[in-house]
């Protein structure tokens, strides 16, 4: 940068030397070439010889040329007043006219022959300095652009790189679901299972469920209600491998009174004219996920068919209670 500015500096002062001396070139050209020059110069007659320089006093008007000679204004008659009566006859001091001597336009000598060259030179050299820059600056200003669609590709080129490394780390991450599965050792008893349907480790770090009366699932809450509702007591959270399961909740035909609060309830519930409806959240993460990162959510709803001797456990509820983050 240092470079570029001394650069700067040397290539106006020789455009400031040049400026003054090809103004006083032009200023002599034209003081040589003037036409009042011309003209004085052709007023004199070949061969008459001039006054020297240095002459003083009076100028002789005999030793004159003839085109020079000053003339001699004199009355031809005396003069008369309105009266009719002459005037004076003093005749007047003779006017001389002198026509003043052309110019001498000194040589050239060598030093300003010399100094007239090296402006030339200068002016030449100059021109091709500042035309020198400009192509420098349109250089930087071209790999200055270069730069910036570079940057910008390699801005791109790495959105796209996160883009996918977000969709692999989703592929990779696990999935965990919820089914129902009926339990072997007792009758009429349901199991919901959370299992990991992905491809990396999940550890589950919270548990919700809750148990509801209501006439169908369109009389539910729009979204899962979960006040009142207490977490599993767990010394420890729960690790899932890959296609690995763990039971999260168990209903039963026995259940069924402890979630009727009376026997009118209960009867609705036999009679069908209200239902059950189990529902829930469990939380959980990545194992290499860091722990500032929000955790992925499976909801799960369920219908509790009460028979007269066999019981079931179906899918239901709205998409708000069956959704996976």
């Amino acid at each position: 940068m240092v470079r570029i500015t001394e650069f700067i500096d040397v290539n106006c002062y020789i455009s400031l030397i040049m400026s003054r001396r090809f103004a006083v070139l032009i200023a002599l050209i034209a003081f040589a070439t003037s036409p009042a020059i011309v003209l004085a110069q052709d007023a004199v007659t070949p061969g008459a010889s001039r006054t020297p320089a240095g002459a003083t006093g009076t100028t002789n008007a005999s030793t004159l040329p003839a085109a020079r000679k000053p003339v001699l204004q004199t009355p031809s008659s005396p003069a008369t007043n309105p009266a009719g009566e002459p005037q004076s006859t003093a005749s007047e001091p003779p006017q001389i006219i002198v026509n003043p001597p052309a110019p001498v336009v000194q040589p050239w000598t060598w030093r300003e022959q010399v100094a007239w060259g090296a402006d030339i030179v200068l002016a030449v050299l100059g021109y091709a300095g500042i035309m020198l820059f400009l192509r420098f600056l349109k250089r930087i200003e071209r790999n200055t652009e270069s730069g910036a669609t570079t940057a910008q590709a390699a801005l791109d080129t790495a959105q796209a790189a996160l883009e996918q490394t977000r969709a692999l780390i989703q592929l990779e991450r696990p999935w965990i679901v919820i089914r129902v599965e009926p339990s072997l050792t007792k009758e009429n008893s349901f199991r919901v299972m959370a299992t990991n349907r992905g491809r990396a480790p999940g550890k589950i770090v919270g548990l919700l469920d809750r148990v509801q009366l209501a006439v169908d699932e369109t009389n539910l809450p729009a979204t899962p209600e979960y006040e009142g509702a207490k977490s599993p007591a767990r010394p420890e959270p729960i690790i899932l491998l890959p296609s690995e399961s763990v039971a999260i909740k168990t209903f039963s035909r026995d259940d069924v009174r402890s979630v009727c609060k009376t026997p009118e309830e209960f009867e609705k519930v036999e009679l069908w004219e209200k239902n059950i409806f189990v529902y829930g959240r469990v939380t959980y993460r990545d194992m290499v996920s860091p722990t500032e990162e929000p955790a992925h959510t499976s909801d799960w709803c369920y219908w509790y068919i009460h028979g007269d001797k066999k019981s079931a456990l179906t899918i239901a509820g709205t998409p708000e209670y069956n959704k996976h983050t």
